[in-house]
């Protein structure tokens, strides 16, 4: 059996909808001799600016998660001059996973529509908003929205769960309901009524707990015994539970009818119960602040040509909602040896010049795929793409960077020259730094030079790059590098949520891989008890008391 959690690795920085563009670095002044050669870069800073006092090296990936998770409650108008749109997403693999080639997911590729639709609207800029989807914790993920840490997300939710914080946009998909997933040992549950005295485990804190618990306050009303229910740690999601139930370490767990069978064409024993639903009027929909009516129609706007029965909505459905055969392909052989060879030579080069090595790993694969044997049409070389005469210039020192490690620690140390000699000013916010860098990166010093300038000519904020920069430079420069930065933006920011979201479910999940071996001989509710005794993952429950709540 696959255990799809362990498929999201290291293997998933991607940076997916461009090929990787070859690194235009502004090349030396014209040979004349060794004085010219040792002029180069150093003569380039010189004549594009004066240069600047040393700074001290600063690590660069955290300011991209920081200013994504700064709290922000502006509209649709707001996301436009801040360049990005936030999209709260689980952290499921049916709605976002990475392998070595692309960002995969019901969420990834609907960012990836919604962008175009964005695009599209009649007062939109010139610059494509980007959507970002930023994995979050199921259990606060409509907290987060409406406290302004992201801009919207997918709910799940009936009438009764409703939030008057929230709006909610045209149902994507109608009629879904939680229902009971059964272990195959659990036997003669025909009606609600049946699932008494069976345990039931649901994350803690999840809207599965607040429906049960509303439906035990309608049994009690109704008169009817009231469902046990188990709460498990909250950092395992749905899939981790339907696994368990798979494996018959827990007798039974509750999901949504649509999750629920998708999960079913991995975990075949479990029976899921699509005939006892234990919710009503149940769809799944965008929701987003109550206070963003701009923000609101436009999202609403791309629902009526996303939604189930559209021709996106079903290409959607069929790509990733009909079965989980991709998961299962996630992390090819291909991009895990690559990953194996290439990661830990960026870790060291990234660490020795302050960079965070996620942060350079979805640059490189912006760049090459990884791929040390790439060499692009201008003569750009390796896993970084590096100028040979840009390697060779004094500044970075390298003069051979055909082989893996010297490639990679001549494209690293040349960022760092970027990012320390034009983009350390105090006037420029650390984001735009980064982001200037990149783009310095792929156009060269020059090119942003003239998207600066250019942007001032426009009326624009030459110190900030999305919907300033990034719009002077597909005029001065190209198009180019302006998809370049937002696609390492985008996939570096979803990959490192989702990374340490990960960390926190695996530690949770070690406890349930060090149970004896010998538990599987136990009988189907021992095995529960078992695991309530003996690991921590199990931390409350419920019965009688949850119909006093509603």
């Amino acid at each position: 059996m696959v255990r799809i959690f362990r498929l999201l690795s290291f293997a998933g920085v991607a940076v997916a909808t461009v090929a990787g563009a070859a690194l235009a670095q502004d090349p030396p002044p014209p040979d004349s001799g060794d004085t010219a050669t040792v002029a180069g870069l150093t003569a380039l800073a010189e004549e594009l600016l004066a240069a600047p006092d040393a700074p001290e090296p600063v690590e660069t990936g955290d300011v991209l998660i920081e200013a994504v998770l700064t709290p922000d409650t502006g509209g649709l108008e707001a996301v436009r001059q801040r360049g990005y749109l936030r999209m709260a997403v689980a952290p499921d693999p049916l709605m976002i996973a990475f392998d070595g080639e692309a960002g995969v997911g019901v969420a990834m590729i609907l960012a990836q529509e919604m962008e175009k639709y964005l695009a599209g609207l009649p007062d939109a800029g010139e610059t494509p908003t980007v959507v970002v989807p930023t994995p979050t914790p199921r259990s606060v993920i409509a907290e987060r929205v409406a406290e302004g840490l992201s801009d919207f997300t997918t709910l799940t939710v009936t009438r009764a769960e409703e939030n008057p914080a929230l709006t909610y946009t045209r149902p994507l998909i109608r009629d879904v309901n939680d229902v009971p997933v059964l272990g195959a040992e659990i036997a003669g549950v025909e009606t609600l009524d049946d699932l008494v005295g069976i345990p039931v485990y649901v994350s803690e804190g999840s809207r599965y707990e607040a429906n049960l618990r509303r439906l035990n306050a309608n049994r009690a009303r109704d008169g009817k015994a009231p469902l046990t229910v188990k709460f498990v740690d909250a950092r395992l999601d749905d899939y981790d539970l339907i696994e368990m139930v798979e494996i018959g370490l827990i007798p039974a767990t509750v999901a949504t009818d649509f999750k629920a069978t998708f999960w079913n064409t991995v975990y075949t024993s479990v029976d899921v119960r699509t005939d006892l639903e234990l919710t009503a009027d149940g769809r799944i929909a965008w929701a987003l602040r109550a206070d963003n009516p701009e923000l609101s129609e436009a999202i609403d706007g791309f629902a009526e040509i996303a939604k189930k029965g559209t021709l996106l909505g079903n290409i959607v459905l069929k790509r990733y909602a009909s079965s989980a055969d991709w998961i299962e392909n996630l992390g090819t052989d291909d991009a895990r040896i690559r990953i194996d060879e290439v990661g830990p030579v960026i870790d060291r080069y990234a660490r020795e010049y302050a960079f965070e090595p996620e942060l350079v790993l979805a640059q490189a694969y912006q760049e090459s795929r990884l791929d040390q044997t790439k060499t692009s049409h201008v003569g750009a070389i390796g896993v970084m793409q590096v100028m040979p005469a840009t390697a060779a210039d004094p500044v970075v020192g390298i003069p051979d960077v055909s082989g893996l490690d010297d490639n990679v620690r001549a494209g690293v140390k040349y960022l760092r020259w970027l990012r320390d000699t034009f983009f350390d000013d105090p006037e420029i916010a650390p984001l735009d730094q980064t982001l200037l860098s990149f783009a310095a990166y792929n156009a060269g010093p020059g090119g942003v030079k003239r998207a600066r300038a250019k942007a001032r000519e426009m009326g624009l904020d030459p110190n900030v790059w999305f919907e300033n920069v990034e719009m002077a430079i597909q005029q001065s420069v190209s198009r180019e590098p302006a998809v370049y930065v937002r696609n390492i933006f985008k996939y570096y920011v979803s990959y490192r949520l989702l990374q340490e979201l990960e960390a926190d479910a695996e530690a949770a999940r070690g406890e349930i891989d060090a149970l004896p071996d010998d538990i599987s001989d136990l009988p189907p509710l021992d095995r529960a008890a078992a695991l309530e005794d003996l690991t921590g993952i199990v931390v409350g429950g419920a019965g009688e008391d949850m119909a006093a709540a509603d």
